[in-house]
């Protein structure tokens, strides 16, 4: 029979060892009146570059839009229709640059996708250009899908010869 619903049965002189309790030390809960200062830093622009491209690239439209500068999102949901068609199978961020104040940056991405129609890889530059706002320390793009899907035009009526079958 098993002991106490285990699999191994100590032998009967250390049965009392076993099943003792251990004491323990109590644990004291932490100071709850701590003073505490919150610091705010912006986040790296190559993290914002990165996820921001991330949600574009995997066409998750609602979490890229939160990047987009305030006054351009309607504008942004509306263009993204066309990306719904192409499958990009990679990105590299290729350069960021960010100016002498740390206000504004610039950052060149390469693209590598197919048209969902199509087989055939292709691969694309754009250039996205970034402003962080002095209150909120928050990182906003000014998007160019405009140009992004005039590219992936170029894309679909590309000749298949230059890059092999996915």
């Amino acid at each position: 029979a098993l002991a106490g619903g285990c699999a191994f049965s100590p032998p009967e002189e250390n049965r009392a060892q076993v099943t003792q309790a251990v004491p323990r030390e109590p644990v004291s809960p932490a100071p709850t009146s701590v003073p505490t200062t919150q610091l705010v830093f912006p986040e790296p622009i190559e993290r914002v570059v990165r996820r921001y491209t991330n949600d574009v690239r995997f066409r998750l439209f609602d979490s890229a839009v939160g990047f987009v500068e305030p006054d351009l999102r309607s504008q942004f949901r509306g263009a993204t229709d066309h990306l719904r068609t192409i499958r990009f199978t990679g990105v590299t961020i290729e350069q960021v640059e960010v100016d002498e104040a740390g206000t504004t940056a610039i950052a060149t991405v390469r693209w590598r996708g197919h048209w969902l129609q199509s087989p055939f890889e292709r691969e694309l530059r754009t250039t996205q250009r970034w402003r962080r706002d002095e209150a909120s320390q928050s990182w906003y793009v000014t998007p160019e899908l405009e140009a992004l899907g005039a590219n992936l035009e170029q894309i679909r009526r590309a000749p298949a010869a230059s890059m092999p079958p996915r």
